[in-house]
């Protein structure tokens, strides 16, 4: 029995011994494919994320001012929006990670709706994405306060969003990122006075400020902001002539500086602004002839141009210099036709040469001119309804149209137009620190007062029609009376403007004639 139980108890340990050494074999086996899989999970991480870094750091900047890029930078934005939602639930302990995927962010915004630039027209989208990218380097920032390259990465997403707030017509809120920005790029600038990107980023701050301080009426302010703008550009250029950036920023203070210059009233200063960056934008695109951006800003130059050439009462040539501008982006838009920036300002070059065309006698081509325009901005306000600015972009259009066709004598459909307009006009909410949109409104009403006016003084309307026809001519052109007689008030009207109104003023005296009679 001894023999038998020693041999039952040997047998059990052995029996252990080798149950343990396979659950130890087994462990091991388990940790290693754990550690495998493991290891594979991250390669796959990893992949995701070197994949995500490539199609927006690399893919997206080599081609982002190529014409006809913008199909493909959409598609781009969608795939990496994938990559990102992926990436997004495993950042939150890994700052590198976090920092990348803000950058990321901010470029997904930038293809979607960045301010002035090729975009696909998604403010909604946009303001989303520049959100995210804000709200991390945030709090990337209150862990780390004194690395300067995380506050140089916040003052960028204070620049997007500002702007991108600006655009959908918070101007306030846009003007308070603006600010904060400002804040920022004085403090990196101060501490390292030899950074000339430092110092660079500075200058496109104070840039921003002073255009977002002009749309509020405050041209002194603006004045002086573009003024610092411009010495910390040529500054820059002093120590590094050949920096591309500060070529092509230095044009566009004098682009706005000539509007306040005509904002203030002289017209002569801001064609010689305005020509200073025709000039150099010019210089800057034959330099660089595959650049989308710098080819576009030649066109605006050409609009700046034409806007002074016209307050000079040189209407023949504010037409060619508009034209120039027309052919600029008929040629951008043929070349990227899903780029929503360059079909909106093709618009814009329809409408001006439509309006010169009205001044010399020819509205046949200026309805022509009129009714293109208004196509592209229906179509642009209907795609993005967040975009204040498309918005109004729509009701001047229908309001100029509506006046193109009162004088080619189409009264029905002048009528129908002027109809739209006012619905448009009652519809929209105005955002009341900007003032160019106050000025849009006004010039709107004016716009379908006078086409009202010419229905009614046509031998083909009725003289029960006359009447109510007049009624309402007078009461838009007293709505945008109202609106010029407070900006005058607070100070806020522009010298064309107000040269517009003094005509308004005899409009409204000829009105009351009109109906006395």
């Amino acid at each position: 029995m001894a023999v038998a139980a020693a041999a039952i108890i040997s047998f059990i340990v052995m029996v252990g011994i080798a149950a343990t050494g396979w659950e130890a074999h087994v462990a091991r086996g388990e940790r290693a494919r754990a550690e495998a899989a493991g290891a594979r999970a991250e390669r796959r991480f990893n992949q995701v994320r070197k994949l995500a870094h490539s199609v927006l750091f690399d893919y997206n900047e080599a081609i982002q001012d190529l014409p006809g890029s913008m199909p493909v930078r959409e598609r781009l934005v969608k795939d990496a929006l994938e990559y990102l939602d992926s990436l997004a639930g495993e950042a939150n302990d890994d700052p590198s990670l976090q920092r990348e995927l803000a950058t990321a962010y901010e470029k997904v915004g930038d293809v979607q709706g960045r301010t002035l630039r090729a975009n696909m027209g998604d403010t909604s989208g946009a303001k989303e994405s520049y959100r995210k990218a804000l709200r991390i380097r945030e709090t990337l920032v209150a862990a780390n306060p004194k690395d300067s390259s995380l506050r140089s990465d916040l003052a960028d997403s204070y620049r997007e969003f500002g702007r991108l707030l600006w655009t959908a017509s918070d101007t306030a809120g846009g003007l308070e990122n603006a600010d904060r920005e400002v804040v920022l790029r004085e403090a990196l600038a101060a501490e390292n006075p030899m950074n000339m990107q430092a110092r660079f980023n500075l200058g496109v701050s104070h840039a921003d400020v002073g255009e977002m301080l002009l749309e509020q009426g405050g041209t002194t302010g603006a004045a002086e902001s573009l003024s610092r703008a411009l010495a910390v550009f040529e500054a820059v250029l002093a120590t590094e002539p050949t920096n591309e950036k500060c070529r092509a920023a230095v044009p566009f203070v004098y682009q706005k500086s000539s509007e306040v210059l005509l904002w203030q009233g002289d017209a002569v200063g801001a064609l010689a602004a305005s020509r200073r960056a025709l000039a150099l934008d010019t210089k800057l695109s034959s330099a660089y002839p595959m650049n989308a951006h710098y080819r576009q800003e030649v066109g605006i130059d050409f609009e700046k141009v034409g806007n002074t050439l016209e307050n000079l009462g040189d209407i023949n040539g504010a037409l060619e210099s508009y034209r120039n501008e027309l052919r600029i982006f008929e040629e951008q838009s043929v070349t990227d036709p899903a780029n929503a920036q360059f079909r909106s300002d093709l618009s814009s070059a329809y409408l001006k040469v439509g309006s010169m065309l009205a001044r010399i006698g020819k509205p046949a081509d200026a309805l022509l001119h009129q009714s293109r325009a208004l196509a592209i901005r229906e179509e642009l306000a209907t795609a993005d309804p967040l975009d204040l600015w498309k918005r109004w972009d729509l009701i001047e259009s229908y309001a100029k149209t509506s006046n193109a066709l009162a004088k080619d004598r189409n009264a029905v459909a002048a009528l129908d137009a002027c109809r739209k307009t006012q619905a448009l006009l009652a519809d929209t909410v105005d955002d009341p620190t900007n003032v160019y949109l106050r000025s849009y409104r006004a010039y709107a009403s004016s716009d379908v007062g006078e086409a009202l006016t010419i229905i009614a003084a046509s031998n083909r309307t009725a003289l029960g029609e006359r009447r109510g026809l007049l009624v309402s001519a007078g009461a838009l052109y007293h709505q945008s009376a109202d609106i010029w007689e407070d900006m005058r008030k607070h100070g806020t009207l522009s010298s064309p403007d107000a040269l517009r109104f003094d005509r308004q003023t005899r409009v409204i005296a000829e009105s009351h004639d009109a109906l006395k009679r």
